[in-house]
């Protein structure tokens, strides 16, 4: 119990509260980790802050691979890796679908959603969070990990991609997802659109924005959209990901940051300060870190 109550607070350093907390406050404003960070200190193992989250990263990958060593994963290999932080790609974690919530989303030439499923998971809602993915998405993909795939992939139905995790810390795909297009819900895609995102969709298609009170326009807009065939229902809802994109300065500090930290960086919302104070946290010494506010 010792131990995993270890790994647990290792753990919360990869965390939105963790990045917050190191902007306002510095080091020793980490939540849940002061004891572990204090070893890691009082050993010197650690040169900076850099330094800090990689090696308590590399102690996740090794004894405790929780949901978010999964999200690190993909953000690493695909958008640091395989998109290269493009300007039109979209990363998001926890992207609510109907009833359920998305582990990992990513939109660049098409759609994709990946649910993950640790050794630590079950498979009890499953069938439920696929069900909802494939309204919305063109590709659903389930993530495992290695040593799991023999016995769960007879679980996993055959239009979804299966990846694995593999004991290296790399993605195999071993089986490709199928095209979802062509199956989507209009209603559905509908519902995971913004206010500005479906005005465009509507002006996109039809070439003008209902004339209604305004309480009325987001009705008006999804009557609209519902008429629309699923291949430009798709479209619309990729240029509206592919519009949510990161800022210039972001992009930025995730480079400079610890790849460790790519799915957090990606998915916590910093305002313009917050990026300028994390980029000089990354960039210098343990003992340059000052307490400041964000």
């Amino acid at each position: 119990m010792r131990n995993l109550n270890r790994q647990r607070d290792i753990a919360s350093l990869f965390s939105a509260k963790a990045i917050k907390a190191l902007i306002s406050k510095g080091v020793s404003g980490l939540p849940a980790s002061s004891g572990y960070i204090e070893h890691l200190l009082t050993n010197r193992e650690c040169s900076s802050v850099v330094h800090l989250f990689d090696t308590a990263y590399k102690e996740l990958v090794a004894s405790y691979r929780n949901e978010y060593v999964y999200k690190n994963a993909i953000a690493e290999k695909i958008i640091r890796g395989k998109h290269r932080f493009s300007k039109s790609c979209y990363f998001s974690s926890e992207f609510r679908v109907n009833n359920s919530i998305a582990d990992v989303v990513i939109a660049n030439g098409t759609t994709s959603a990946y649910e993950i499923k640790t050794e630590y998971d079950s498979f009890e809602r499953l069938e439920g969070q696929l069900y909802d993915y494939f309204k919305v998405f063109d590709n659903v993909n389930v993530v495992l990990p290695e040593k799991c795939l023999d016995s769960w992939l007879p679980r996993i139905p055959c239009k979804t991609g299966v990846i694995v995790l593999t004991e290296r810390y790399t993605l195999r795909t071993i089986r490709e997802a199928h095209s979802n297009m062509y199956e989507l819900d209009p209603n559905s895609v509908f519902s995971c659109l913004r206010r500005d995102e479906y005005i465009e969709a509507i002006k996109n298609q039809f070439g003008f924005t209902p004339q209604c009170k305004p309480v009325d326009l987001k009705k008006a807009c999804r009557k609209l959209f519902l008429t629309l065939n699923s291949e430009v229902v798709h479209r619309e809802f990729l240029n509206a990901l592919r519009s949510r994109r990161l800022r210039k300065e972001k992009v930025e500090l995730i480079k400079s940051a610890p790849p460790s930290l790519t799915s957090v960086l990606l998915s916590t919302s910093l305002n313009l300060r917050e990026v300028e104070t994390l980029r000089a946290v990354f960039s210098g010494g343990m003992e340059s870190i000052q307490h400041s506010e964000a």
